[in-house]
C-alpha cells in the first residue's frame, strides 16, 4: 500500500538534504 502522506514527507526530506548539501558546499567553498 502507498501512503501519499509518507511520499509527501519524503519529497520534503529529501529537498532538505539537497539544501543541506548546497550550505555544505558554500561553506567550503567560503573557508576554502
Amino acid at each position: 500500500m502507498k501512503n501519499p502522506q509518507n511520499e509527501s514527507h519524503n519529497i520534503l526530506n529529501i529537498r532538505a538534504i539537497i539544501d543541506d548539501e548546497k550550505c555544505f558546499r558554500t561553506v567550503r567553498e567560503l573557508r576554502w
